[in-house]
Parts: structure tokens; C-alpha cells; sequence
């Protein structure tokens, strides 16, 4: 990991102050204050800084290369698509930099600072999974990998509207957003400069780019060959490799990959011993020589102090990670590791049409997919008000953000039937997935073959109908591995046959229907989720909410926060003041709102206040709390 921060015509962000920030949060990560510089141009207009993991830890990656007033470095994992070329190498990179938007692969972000020039330029990886934060201030830019960093140096503590209200209804900050007002995330895809005049980007890679592709698919073979390529350049010479190993499609064509490059890893299944995707690894570890390993993680037999746990995830994920993901918290050794690399499986379902029945159907169901009407319908059903946490204003702000998704995608040329697509692809990869990266970063780099601009060119330049029978991932398979293909799945193959693809999706939406209705009967039969014992879908969650009640109830005390214009401080109090059941059944809903209250009001990782909670930065007389009411049993007769 390397931290960074880029500034012009900010005096109050000077070099100095920018390692001040960076030596701060570094240790959040544990990375090496040894490692830190920065440096600024002759007039000072440019300043610049960073830090990394140490030398010892990071090999073969060298994160930053200098040579005649010319710096260049990079975070995450970027992945030449040349055979045998590393491009985590910096001085590499700084030696063939004009080529750099176009020749790599990987989730990555890449800078070169010119300080004679005073220019710098930041390109971003396909999707912007490694997120890469601006802030436009007083008629200067601060550009970082940390939203964090540029809320504490700029002073921006107030939430931003869509930011909050998509993190409420989605379980991310869409768009461009953060919770932080005046604060977005660049694009991905693109070459970002930024000079005296400000910041301006030139985009190669996105929303815009993808309509031109329809039609143009490379053979299948080319495809796996390339796969296989950055594949092997992405994990090459590192210590350590890790790869999930389930029961499912997006693992196999991973290992697939792996083994035709020709590199070991340590492959990895969670689960019970009886479930489908235990059962089906150890199968395939048996059948193919595989150092595998079993893992039940149980979060809450470990000795990590899961509050102290959140405000570090909190902290660490920028509050763009909701508690509901808090068992993926990683407590960083004393002694940590060799930095590795795991394979990561997100954005497979962009070869198979999005994530979901809903926008399977969609895209190929006869009666669906010719509707400009209901597709625009469908795509609202994505906002989901779990709990009914959110306000009427929270819900309006959202859905005006999906109305412009759905008219900014038509007029690239995007096909109604496409648009659930596109959804899937640019906000639930790009901005739900640019969390992952993060989350991961104290002790791995992950590569995530599914999110490389080649397969997902491929994917879309395929028909939906091929998409919805896997072509991708069955075509990768048959060329790299026909052994591999023909195992069994937890869940079947779909029929290779894409024409067939309109009615097996109006056969799944028919299913899906009766499975609501009957759904729907049972949770009326029982009563709703108030009464009875709580059956929650995320056990340790609940637990770990049960268990810090009164605190949650404390961070959500802030009388005069603007937050409750977009959380509704009724349903709220209600949930906190229920039953166990009710809040087990919404926790969704209720971790995510907490979340962001905990980003603006919880505690700081060591058990320090935030900064400016109330009267520096919502501009109130006072900070005023409240308590939320106890429950009438628990309440004196008076």
C-alpha cells in the first residue's frame, strides 16, 4: 500500500502539513514511517508526499522511483499485459509512462509529478476499484487515495446528499460521491492531470466507451491467452499467492488461470465441512494436487476488541464500508507478513448479466426487456429502505440519481435491456468494489481478473443472450482447462445455448414470483419480524450489535447532526427501543445508517473524539445531545 496526496494552489495543504496526515494515518495501516517523503516545486504551488510499506515487506514491489526532478509511484497492484513485464516496479513505469493508461491491468493507481513543469498526472485503473479521492478548494485541487486525509486537511466535515442517501439505499456512496461533501472519487479509466489551472481528466475506459464494443469479440482463445498473461505477471515473484476455492464459477476459471500460468498458490474454502462449496474444493484440491486449507472464520472467538475493530474499519474504509462487512476486519501481527497477493472473484456476474435474478431477467425476459418504462421501474427497486431508516427526502435524493443513471446511459447508446447491466458494472464493481482493495491492504494486493478492461470488453461485446448463459466464463474454461469445466458446481452450468436464453429467463421470472408470494404467506403466518425469537441473517453482526447497544445509542445522540435530514431519527429510536427480533430482521438497514453516523460521530480508532462533530462543522451554537427514549417497560410510572 502507499498513501499519497498530491496538492496545488493550497497553501494550507504544504508539503509539510501533507506528511504530517500521511504519517498519521500510515500507522493505520502499518505502514512504515521510514518510508514517508515529501517535496514541493521551487514556487511551492505543487506539493506532494507519501508512504509505503517497507522495502522488506512490499518485494519485488518499489513503490516509487525519482530521477532528475521527475518522481513516479504507484498503489495497489498494477499488472502490465506484456508477457513477463512487471509493472510494479515504479522505475518501470516511469521509463515507459506515455504507454501506462493503455499497457496495464490491475487495480492500481499511478502518479508521475513533474516538479520543474509543476504537473502531475494520476491514471486510474479500469473501474476506479482503487479509488483515487479529489477536493476542489478556494481555487486549488488536494488529490489523494484517502478521503480522510483531504476531510482533515480541507476541513470538509459536512455529508454530502447523494453520498449519504446512496450508502442508505444501496450500501455505497454512488457516483462520483463520498459522505463527505466536496469530496469525489476521479473515474476510472483515465488519465487525470493536474496543473497551475486546476484538474482536468481524459477518459479512455468507461460508461462512454463500452456501446462501440457490441459485436467486436476477440476468439475465445486470444482471450485466454491475454487472462493468462496478466494472470501470471500480477503474481510473478511474490511470496505469497492466495485464491478462494469454492463450488462456484468465477473460483474455477480463477484457478484455471493460476495453473496455466504456471504459479502455486495457497487455495482457501470457507464454510461448513458439509456445505456445497467445502465439498466440491476438496474435490477439485484432491483432483488437481491443490495445497488447500479449510477456514471456519468465527469472528467473534477471536481476541481482537471488536469496538475498537469498527472505529479502525470505519477509519480505514474512509466510512465507505458499511459495519455489515466488520468480520473482514483485518487485526494487522506484530510481526506481519511478507506482503502477498490474493485473486479476487468480484465482478464474475459481468459475464453472466449482473448479480441477481432481477437483472438476469431483465435483459433477456421478452416481456421486460423491450420496456424503456419498466426498465427505469426496475432499476429503482435497487434502492431498498431496509427498516424504513431512510427519510422521504433521503429517498427522493436517490431516486433522482438513478433517473439521470438511466438518462446519461441512454444517450451513450446504451440499450434499455443494458442498463441493469451497466449499473452492475459501474456502481455495485465500481464503487461497492473500490472498498475491497482497501479493506485489504495491511496485508495484501488483490487482482481481480474479472474487473481487467479486457474481460469486461469481452463481456459486453458479446449478446445478452450469451451473457446470460455464462458464454465467458464457459469459453475460458473450454480453452484453458476442459477438466476443470466439466467438474461439477454447486449450481449447474447453464445451457450453452444463448438462443434458448429469452425463455429460461421468463421461466426464472415466473419462479421468482411464486417464490415471493409464497415468501410473502410465511412471514404473515409468523406474525412479521417483531414478534418471536430474532433469526438473524448475519449472526455475529447481531451479536456484536446486541452486545453495544448503549454506545450505538450514544452515537446516535447527536441532536443537531444534518444527518437526520436523511435518516429518520423516529424509525431509528424505534428500532433501538424494540425487539431484538425487529432489529435482527433490519440490520441491514440499521448497520448501514449507523455506519455513517459512526464515520461523522462515532469514536476514533484509539478512543479519541472526531474532530469538528458539531460546532465547527455543521455550524451549530452548541454541540447539544440527546438520549434517545428508553422503552415504556423500562420507564418509572412517573
Amino acid at each position: 500500500m502507499h498513501l499519497y496526496a498530491i496538492a496545488a494552489n493550497l497553501p494550507s495543504a504544504s508539503a509539510r502539513r501533507l506528511a504530517h496526515e500521511l504519517r498519521h494515518l500510515g500507522a493505520e495501516f502499518g505502514l512504515d514511517g521510514e518510508t514517508l517523503w515529501s517535496t514541493s516545486s521551487r514556487s511551492g504551488a505543487l506539493a506532494a508526499g507519501g508512504i509505503h510499506h517497507s522495502a522488506a515487506r512490499c518485494a519485488p514491489r518499489v513503490y516509487l522511483s525519482q530521477t532528475e526532478g521527475v518522481l513516479t509511484w504507484f498503489d495497489g497492484l498494477p499488472v502490465s499485459t506484456r508477457p513477463g513485464q512487471n509493472a510494479h516496479d515504479a522505475r518501470e513505469l516511469a521509463g515507459s509512462w506515455e504507454s501506462v493508461g493503455e499497457e496495464l491491468e490491475g487495480q492500481f493507481s499511478v502518479a508521475r509529478l513533474a516538479l520543474e513543469h509543476e504537473r502531475a498526472e494520476i491514471v486510474t485503473d479500469a473501474l476506479g476499484v482503487a479509488q483515487v479521492f479529489c477536493a476542489r478548494h478556494q481555487g486549488g485541487v488536494l488529490v489523494s487515495n484517502s478521503a480522510t486525509l483531504i476531510a482533515a486537511v480541507l476541513d470538509l466535515h459536512v455529508p454530502d446528499p447523494l453520498g449519504v442517501c446512496s450508502f442508505l439505499g444501496l450500501g455505497w456512496a454512488a457516483g462520483a460521491s463520498t459522505l463527505n461533501g466536496g469530496i469525489e472519487v476521479l473515474c476510472g479509466g483515465s488519465r487525470h492531470i493536474i496543473e497551475h489551472s486546476g484538474l482536468r481528466t481524459h477518459q479512455s475506459f468507461g460508461p462512454r466507451t463500452i456501446p462501440a464494443k457490441r459485436g467486436r469479440a476477440i476468439p475465445p482463445a486470444e482471450l485466454a491467452e491475454r487472462m493468462t498473461t496478466i494472470t501470471g505477471n500480477a503474481v510473478a515473484g511474490m511470496p505469497r499467492v492466495g485464491c478462494a476455492l469454492t463450488g462456484g464459477r468465477d473460483t474455477r476459471v480463477m484457478v484455471a488461470l493460476l495453473r496455466a500460468a504456471g504459479e502455486e498458490a495457497l487455495y482457501f474454502t470457507g464454510g461448513e465441512p458439509t456445505s456445497p462449496d467445502v465439498v466440491i474444493a476438496t474435490e477439485l484440491a484432491e483432483m488437481l494436487g491443490l495445497q488447500h486449507e479449510l477456514v471456519q472464520h468465527d469472528p467473534a472467538s477471536s481476541a481482537v476488541d471488536w469496538t475498537e475493530a469498527a472505529s479502525r474499519f470505519v477509519a480505514q474504509n474512509d466510512g465507505l464500508a458499511s459495519l455489515l462487512q466488520l468480520p473482514d476486519y483485518i487485526e494487522l501481527p506484530a510481526c506481519p507478513p511478507p506482503l502477498g497477493v490474493k485473486l479476487w472473484g468480484v465482478g464474475g456476474e459481468i459475464g453472466r448479466t449482473g448479480t441477481g435474478f432481477l437483472t438476469a431477467i431483465a435483459t433477456n425476459a421478452p416481456l421486460l426487456q423491450r420496456s424503456n418504462r419498466i426498465q427505469r421501474k426496475l432499476l429503482g427497486v435497487k434502492s431498498r429502505d431496509d427498516g424504513g431508516v431512510m427519510t422521504r427526502e433521503a429517498r427522493h435524493e436517490l431516486a433522482r440519481y438513478l433517473d439521470r443513471f438511466h438518462r446519461e446511459r441512454l444517450e451513450e447508446g446504451w440499450t434499455p435491456d443494458e442498463i441493469q447491466e451497466a449499473f452492475y458494472t459501474f456502481e455495485r464493481v465500481g464503487r461497492w468494489g473500490g472498498t475491497g482493495p482497501r479493506r485489504m491492504a495491511a496485508t495484501d494486493d488483490i487482482f481481480g481478473p474479472f474487473v481487467s478492461r479486457l474481460f469486461i470488453d469481452y463481456c459486453y461485446s458479446l449478446s445478452s443472450k450469451e451473457r446470460y448463459v455464462e458464454a465467458a466464463h464457459y469459453r475460458l474454461l473450454s480453452e484453458i482447462s476442459a477438466s476443470l469445466r466439466d467438474h461439477r458446481y454447486d449450481t449447474p452450468f447453464p445451457t450453452p445455448r444463448p438462443w434458448l436464453a429469452p425463455a429460461l429467463a421468463t421461466r426464472q421470472l415466473a419462479i421468482a414470483i411464486r417464490k415471493r408470494l409464497r415468501d410473502r404467506r410465511r412471514a404473515d403466518s409468523l406474525g412479521g419480524p417483531s414478534s418471536g425469537a430474532p433469526d438473524p441473517e448475519y449472526p455475529f453482526q447481531h451479536a456484536w450489535l446486541e452486545a453495544r447497544l448503549p454506545l450505538i445509542r450514544d452515537i446516535f445522540s447527536t441532536a443537531e447532526s444534518p444527518l437526520w435530514d436523511y435518516v429518520s431519527r423516529p424509525r431509528i429510536e424505534h428500532l433501538l427501543n424494540g425487539s431484538e427480533a425487529e432489529r435482527a430482521h433490519h440490520q441491514e438497514g440499521l448497520l448501514r445508517a449507523l455506519s455513517i453516523f459512526w464515520h461523522f460521530h462515532g469514536p476514533r480508532p484509539g478512543g479519541g473524539a472526531q474532530p469538528h462533530a458539531a460546532e465547527r462543522s455543521f455550524s451549530t451554537p452548541k454541540s447539544r445531545r440527546y438520549r434517545l427514549r428508553a422503552p415504556a417497560s423500562s420507564r418509572g410510572s412517573g
